[in-house]
């Protein structure tokens, strides 16, 4: 079976943790990580173009090339808007597609983030917009996703 997991929440919900646990042929799309190849830094926005391009391709190479695989989508993907435009590239690619959300309280996100190297650490004050900026899925996201988990 081909799984698509898109991941949403802020920094420091423990997004890539759940990922990094996930059993089976599990392949991670993380923009973090794409991003860091590209420029050599986590938070260096200046290629975000090419970087979304490549995780689409990515996604879609992982998804085309294998019977069985988890491919996760490891980003905020904190609005609809941000989720329906890459779902919208992959969910007709997978046999089951699952939108994970990450609802955890900020205190927990803060306290997550001070955990994380240097190079991955997430001022605080971003971490509040985007923990009060997370959309409840709308119907457009909901009519394409199989399963809606809340991790809180």
């Amino acid at each position: 079976m081909r799984k698509l997991v898109m991941l949403s929440g802020a920094p420091g919900s423990g997004k890539s943790t759940y990922a990094a646990n996930l059993p089976g042929n599990v392949v991670i799309m993380s923009t973090d990580e794409i991003r860091k190849e590209m420029t050599g830094e986590y938070a260096n926005w200046g290629r975000e173009k090419e970087m979304w391009a490549e995780f689409n391709r990515r996604a879609t190479k992982a998804l085309t090339n294998n019977s069985d695989v988890t491919v996760v989508l490891d980003a905020t993907f904190l609005s609809n808007r941000n989720r329906w435009i890459v779902l919208s590239q992959h969910y007709f690619e997978a046999d089951y597609v699952e939108l994970v959300l990450f609802e955890r309280p900020l205190e927990v996100c803060l306290k997550q983030n001070l955990q994380r190297s240097r190079e991955k650490w997430v001022p605080e004050d971003v971490i509040e917009t985007m923990r009060s900026g997370i959309e409840e899925p709308n119907d457009r996201v909901l009519s394409v996703i199989d399963n809606l988990e809340r991790i809180r």
